[in-house]
């Protein structure tokens, strides 16, 4: 029987830890800082570590939003997410 999959604690995939910091860029709540986000004493996210998880779950957090009129911070920072595709780093 296969071991079960375990996620690094550095590298949350949560989408409900990262649906604050999505939408405003701040982790005003701590949910993110809670599952393993690093963030400074502003709850201000490390920006590769947002931009990781907005290829990855990104389109995702777009699906489920329900506010449409207003564009997220990740949208703006980033664009919009590679639908299903991860970016290869180099």
């Amino acid at each position: 029987m296969p071991r079960k999959r375990r996620r690094a604690k550095d590298r949350p995939d949560d989408l409900a830890a990262w649906s604050m910091i999505f939408q405003s860029g701040y982790d005003f709540f701590g949910d993110g800082a809670d599952a393993g986000i690093k963030v400074d004493k502003y709850g201000r996210p490390v920006t590769d570590d947002v931009r990781s998880a907005w290829t990855e779950l990104g389109q995702q957090f777009l699906d489920q939003l329900p506010d449409k009129e207003n564009e997220p911070w990740a949208v703006r920072e980033f664009g919009q997410p590679e639908a299903g595709r991860r970016r290869r780093r180099r």
